[in-house]
């Protein structure tokens, strides 16, 4: 008897529990409608901020993760449940037929649907920030110097390196050759050959360039790996991790090292010694045999020049059927020779002659070839600068002079650089255009970068998303701007070490020392009374700069100091009245930003992912700006009333992931009164905002755009 009693106690205590959840669904039907709609919206929040960061990704080629694309999908489904949900609830309230019922069945959907939308939020926290992967680098699909031929002497060559390559005696090949003479395209259809015959699963390719970092190195490698490797390990340490991934791994790999300039140490990246060469074989481009000998190659290939039929047939694929006509035929084929088979110089000025019938023209161009220094090298240089020449206006001129202030191999970002950098200078205007809006100057700047892509004088990074000037191009640009009166400009960015500062600087127009590190004491007083730009990004050494280090610096118009470890910006920044941008994005140790307030003609500041822990009151006065961000600013806490709305000419603004944001309830930094503020701005065509929730937004703000 005890035994049935205490099974009819437990019997009845489950039918009670049950019908209290039942009765539950119907009682507490509007609470459980209500919740599940403030858990949705977290939901929706949170799809907006990944299908903000998929667009962006998708603009810079990358490719979205699947898990992200099932996610979406999963949250639309629920969209659709939820929208449904809450349309029947609404109708509930209107009429009462059915109101038991109803009210117990959608009470129960609503209770029953909140751990799923859960899930889904728990699901967004797995892949945080990051949505996307870089595009595999196709270093086949690279926009080269010139549009490779299979001419008899490149398909010798390569059927010798291959041969070298299937050889279980040969580990290491090294392929040397002046520069301009391709052997970086050399290289590419080598990966696109090696793969095509299943000799090679994957084709790892590095440009090394004069002053390597083993780092970024080792990053590079690792990246086409498929390797993640930290960058707070040491150097050590991740040659280690790369090591072990070669030595284990199951593909056939072809690793190949462009551009060589001294020995490198394989050990000290990572790549094991020849001894354990057996699932990948390497391959390296020099302008120096001598490179080869020290690196101790099993096999040294010379790249020679083109044929005299080969030179011919080259140009007159890239300068058309102009020289079609006898009598320029004659004048070209001899402008051909003065190339002396140099595949960069024939591709360049075949280009920069393309369509022009005037004999004249072709007279004074061989002319001037034959005037060059009669060196191989001096004949690259004069059909580069002959194709500088040729340029079709002033401002391409500038801008592809402006190119040659970026880093050897740097691959240059026309949005967020090379843009910012002209509208300082305000290089595209010519007196006849005149640019209304950003926009507008992009528009322009991208027609003036893809006229230098068909000319050769850029090129498209292996990614497709930047631009990049094949070394020997900058050298000719760096040449040319550095005897420009008019430009005068010195680029510095070695990528190495700089032991004294820049002297004689009375004259520079332009000064850009980029990934440099600093070794040297930086002077009190920069005597550079002309320069208009500046470029101290990436600069390691210094966490300072002197108090009046800008105070001769009046016509400055351009200032990057991003990537750098300072602290605080000199008050001598204040004397910097012409300024017109200002990158300190990545600055993570600068704190404060008072000093800026003076530099009223400020059109572009560029704060991402900075310290700066609050915007005062007085950066209310740059009324001038166009374009500010502020992403990524998890330090920042406040914003001083009035100061987003006081920027009235404001076009782009970019913001988000702030610290008074995230921790919530931050009066300093409020959601709605930043919206507010936004809303006010009627020439904004360009807003990115990174919200934690949907609530910021009112449904009283008025927008004005």
């Amino acid at each position: 008897m005890e035994i049935g009693g205490a099974a009819v106690g437990e019997t009845a205590k489950s039918i009670i529990g049950h019908l209290e959840r039942e009765i539950g669904y119907l009682v507490h039907f509007r609470r459980n409608v209500d919740n599940l709609k403030h858990k949705f919206q977290q939901l929706t929040a949170e799809k907006g901020v990944v299908e903000q960061r998929i667009r962006a990704a998708t603009d810079n080629g990358e490719v979205i993760r699947e898990t992200v694309n099932k996610w979406l999908s999963d949250v639309d489904a629920v969209q659709t449940y939820v929208t449904q949900l809450s349309d029947e609830a609404g109708q509930i309230s209107s009429c009462f037929r059915g109101w038991f019922c109803s009210r117990f069945r959608l009470g129960r959907k609503a209770y029953k649907k909140i751990p799923g939308i859960q899930d889904l939020l728990d699901r967004r926290n797995t892949f945080g920030d990051t949505v996307s992967d870089p595009k595999p680098i196709q270093s086949l699909e690279r926009v080269s110097a010139y549009d490779y031929e299979d001419f008899a002497s490149r398909k010798s060559l390569t059927k010798k390196i291959i041969n070298g390559l299937v050889n279980d005696n040969i580990c290491l090949v090294g392929v040397f050759g002046m520069p301009g003479i391709g052997k970086t395209k050399l290289m590419e259809a080598l990966s696109k050959q090696v793969k095509q015959k299943n000799l090679f699963d994957e084709v790892v390719m590095v440009t090394i360039s004069q002053n390597p970092d083993v780092k970024t190195i080792q990053n590079n490698v690792g990246k086409q790996l498929d390797m993640q490797l930290q960058d707070n390990e040491d150097m050590f340490v991740r040659a280690m991790h790369l090591h072990d991934r070669l030595k284990t791994q199951d593909k056939k790999i072809l690793i190949v090292l462009d551009d060589l300039w001294n020995e490198l140490k394989l050990e000290e990246v990572g790549i094991p010694r020849k001894s354990e060469c057996k699932s990948y074989k390497i391959v390296i481009t020099t302008r120096f045999e001598q490179v080869c000998s020290q690196m101790k190659t099993d096999l040294d290939l010379n790249v020679p020049v083109l044929s005299t039929p080969d030179s011919w047939a080259l140009f007159r694929e890239n300068v058309g059927d102009v020289v079609d006509t006898p009598e320029l035929e004659k004048i070209a084929r001899r402008v051909v020779d003065e190339c002396a088979g140099l595949p960069l110089a024939i591709v360049t000025l075949g280009r920069a002659l393309r369509k022009k019938a005037v004999v004249n023209v072709w007279a004074d161009t061989l002319r001037r070839l034959q005037k060059s220094i009669n060196e191989d090298l001096g004949r690259v240089y004069s059909s580069i600068k002959l194709s500088y020449d040729f340029l079709s206006n002033e401002v391409q001129k500038r801008c592809f002079l402006f190119c040659s202030l970026f880093p050897e191999d740097y691959e240059i970002n026309v949005k967020e650089e090379l843009l910012v950098y002209v509208v300082g200078e305000n290089l595209l205007e010519d007196g006849e255009d005149c640019f209304n809006s950003l926009e507008e100057t992009k528009g322009r700047l991208d027609s003036i970068v893809e006229d230098l892509i068909s000319s050769s004088l850029l090129l498209r990074s292996r990614n497709g998303r930047h631009i990049m000037m094949h070394d020997v191009v900058r050298d000719v640009a760096k040449m040319i701007a550095y005897r420009d009166e008019e430009f005068k400009q010195k680029a510095d960015a070695v990528q190495t070490d700089l032991m004294k500062w820049p002297e004689h600087l009375e004259n520079c127009k332009r000064l850009s020392l980029m990934r440099t590190k600093i070794k040297c004491n930086l002077p009190g007083q920069v005597e550079a009374q002309q320069l208009l730009s500046l470029f101290l990004n990436s600069c390691k050494g210094f966490i300072e700069l002197p108090c009046d280090f800008f105070v001769k610096m009046k016509k400055l118009k351009n200032l990057d100091l991003s990537d750098t470890e300072i602290v605080s910006l000199p008050s001598s920044i204040s004397c910097l009245v012409e300024l017109v941008t200002l990158r300190l994005r990545l600055c993570s140790s600068l704190k404060n930003i008072c000093p800026i307030e003076r530099l009223e003609k400020l059109e572009i500041l560029d704060l991402c992912e900075s310290g700066i822990e609050r915007l005062p009151e007085e950066m209310g006065k740059l009324t001038n700006l166009k374009s500010l961000n502020l992403s990524d600013m998890k330090d920042l806490e406040s914003i001083s009333p009035k100061v987003i709305s006081s920027m009235c000419q404001l076009e782009e603004l970019y913001a988000g992931r702030f610290k008074g944001w995230e921790i919530g309830g931050n009066a300093n930094l409020s959601y709605s009164n930043f919206i507010s503020e936004v809303a006010s701005l009627a020439k904004l065509t360009c807003l990115e905002i990174r919200m934690p929730n949907v609530e910021c937004f009112s449904t009283n703000t008025s927008i004005n755009w």
